[in-house]
């Protein structure tokens, strides 16, 4: 007698433990929240893991129904809206970066960043929703005759995705480094731009590898949401990693708040107040007929005594360089 299939137990599955993971980063989200504060940069991490936890769940819903419990129609609404899910999980990771560029690039730069970073946010899109209703297709027909069309629409979804974040890198490293350069001349701590270029190169690293490495294993893709082949198991492994990154950006909001208040702590205890509105300097040049003098404050306009900037409040509109020059002519 052929084997009849029956339904596997939803938290033996995969599915169940990668949405587990997405649930608790919610949690990790809202102590970090509770720690430091809410802002745009901390829902990104929250609003990704929320959808991704959505979508895992809707997966097995939609494909591991072999006992025809539940419609047809169903299912392949279920498959319909775990794909946008997982288009906001995956492509929405892209948005951390966007928070902070959004605060710190301005005129030419922010226009072209903008017209790129949203043309391939369209195209991500237009590529999900092309997939979701492929898949919708697969399900109502029954068979898998679409799943290469399935695989070769992931190929381009996930290519933009890795170009997408190579592009926020690419204008965060610039921005990084010119204002550590100016840090530098400007005698301002440089340790916070030194952290934000290297986490900045370790999202570049893993999202831009994870964003290839799915491309490239879900060609191989043999049926939907199954892992079958070494390929397919490769890419539910780089899909888990995707489903941990959130972690990675908790990590670096509470990093980035404790670097910032190491650095009030620190020119604190060097004598600046809590009133000080930044550093002074005095360049004082004499000759026979007088003195010129040149007094330059570097300011954060409504800040403390902090030089810094943090990841939550950046925006150079408010860091400048107050300079007052005085003249005395010696008459005889």
């Amino acid at each position: 007698m052929a084997d009849v299939l029956v339904n596997p137990i939803y938290f033996e599955l995969g599915w169940s433990i990668l949405s587990t993971i997405c649930l608790t980063n919610v949690l990790f989200g809202i102590l970090v929240v509770g720690i430091t504060s809410f802002t745009q940069v901390a829902s990104v991490p929250i609003i990704t893991s929320v959808a991704g936890a959505i979508a895992n769940g809707l997966c097995f819903f939609a494909f591991y129904d072999y006992e025809n419990r539940y419609s047809t129609t169903s299912k392949a609404a279920a498959s319909a809206v775990a794909d946008i899910a997982w288009m906001v999980q995956e492509a929405g990771l892209s948005f951390y970066s966007f928070m902070i560029l959004q605060r710190v690039l301005r005129n030419v730069q922010w226009r072209i960043f903008m017209s790129l970073f949203w043309t391939m946010i369209v195209g991500i899109v237009g590529i999900r929703v092309a997939i979701a209703v492929t898949r919708i297709r697969l399900i109502l027909s029954g068979t898998e005759e679409l799943q290469g069309l399935v695989n070769h629409l992931h190929i381009g979804y996930f290519v933009l995705i890795a170009l997408l974040e190579c592009l926020s890198a690419y204008f965060l490293l610039t921005i990084f480094a010119g204002a550590r350069r100016t840090s530098l001349q400007a005698a301002i701590k440089t340790n916070l731009f030194q952290y934000l270029m290297r986490s900045t190169e370790i999202r570049l690293a893993l999202l831009a590898v994870l964003g290839t490495m799915r491309a490239v294993t879900y060609s191989f893709q043999a049926s939907a949401q199954s892992a079958t082949n070494i390929a397919s198991q490769l890419d539910r492994f780089a899909y888990t990693l995707e489903c941990m990154f959130p972690i990675m950006m908790f990590i670096d909001i509470l990093a980035s708040k404790l670097v910032r208040t190491e650095h009030e702590t620190s020119s604190r205890s060097r004598g600046l107040g809590p009133r000080s509105q930044g550093r002074q300097f005095t360049v004082t040049r004499k000759d026979e007929h007088g003195e010129h003098v040149i007094e330059e404050r570097i300011i954060e306009e409504g800040s403390s005594a902090s030089t810094d900037i943090g990841l939550e409040n950046m925006n150079p509109a408010r860091i400048g360089i107050s300079k007052t020059v005085e003249f005395k002519v010696y008459q005889d």
